[in-house]
């Protein structure tokens, strides 16, 4: 399979059904995997709503959880998409997964964000649920407080945010990701 991931890679190397011995030593086939460029394996797996849901008891339920506890622990990254998101939204599933893949190649800057920083303050206000502050930018990237804002004014002349309003008067210190910034990896 050859799918390229926007001047990221490609899927040369994808593996179906690549298996893996769990915790309890029973064997256990991921839907695909990719040995990526940063030295670490990739596991996909494709949920249908019926299997992994609907149909599944508490004990499944229960290893499920386990078994990507276990994968992650001995090193490897697992992605989960639910079948109806590879079948009827694939635009959302490409999106996410070059969100989750960005955080490993730092040269591949979004287009219209000009800089790493800003690049980190992005992925930190969607860490915080869309909503960001000076202080938030300063203690997480390790910057001076003014440098912080600066870069928060920047970002909101570029519209990627926005100031929300405190009060009449009162200086506003809380940001918020337009729609724009959603969209930023499509």
């Amino acid at each position: 399979m050859s799918a390229s991931l926007g001047g990221i890679g490609n899927f040369d190397d994808l593996h179906p059904e690549y298996e893996i011995m769990d915790w309890r030593g029973r064997p256990y086939y991921a839907d695909f995997a990719w040995r990526t460029p940063w030295r670490f394996v990739l596991l996909f797996e494709i949920k249908g709503f019926s299997k992994h849901v609907r149909d599944m008891d508490r004990a499944g339920y229960d290893n499920e959880t386990n078994r990507e506890v276990f994968l992650q622990g001995i090193g490897y990254r697992v992605i989960s998409f639910s079948y109806d998101t590879i079948a009827n939204k694939p635009d959302i599933g490409i999106m996410l997964l070059k969100l989750f893949i960005s955080q490993f190649h730092p040269s591949e800057t979004p287009a219209g964000i000009p800089n790493p920083i800003d690049k980190e303050i992005i992925r930190l206000a969607f860490a915080l649920a869309g909503s960001i502050r000076p202080i938030d930018v300063s203690r997480s990237l390790r910057i001076n407080y003014r440098t912080a804002k600066k870069a928060l004014d920047n970002l909101t002349s570029n519209g990627w945010i926005r100031p929300l309003p405190k009060g009449q008067g009162e200086r506003g210190v809380l940001y918020r990701l337009t729609d724009g910034a959603y969209k930023y990896l499509v």
